[in-house]
């Protein structure tokens, strides 16, 4: 039967840290690694491994880089939108003028 190590297990016996392995088994670079069913915690075939370790790893998938944030559209306004925000204005307007003292 096979024997399986942990995330933890590999960083300690081969070096780097256990998020970098269970990085890299998350993206299908490390032969024989698996999650069982119901847990978060990554396990690692340790035939397996060793003989990928040993033929040299493959280098880990570089994230995406992020596209730049475009400028957000400006909102469709409707005629009656239109309509209705030219009198809030112009009745803000009224507001504004009849509470300043007159001139």
């Amino acid at each position: 039967m096979a024997k399986h190590l942990t995330a933890r297990n590999i960083a300690a016996d081969f070096g780097e840290s256990s998020r970098h392995w269970t990085k890299l088994a998350a993206t299908g670079v490390v032969p024989g690694a698996f999650q069982p069913k119901g847990t978060a915690t990554w396990l690692f075939d340790v035939e397996l491994f060793r003989a990928w370790h040993a033929a040299g790893q493959m280098p880990a998938p570089r994230a995406p880089v992020p596209s730049p944030v475009s400028k957000r559209p400006k909102p469709v306004v409707s005629p009656r939108q239109q309509r209705k925000q030219a009198e809030f204005s112009s009745e803000i307007d009224r507001l504004v003028r009849s509470a300043l003292p007159p001139k």
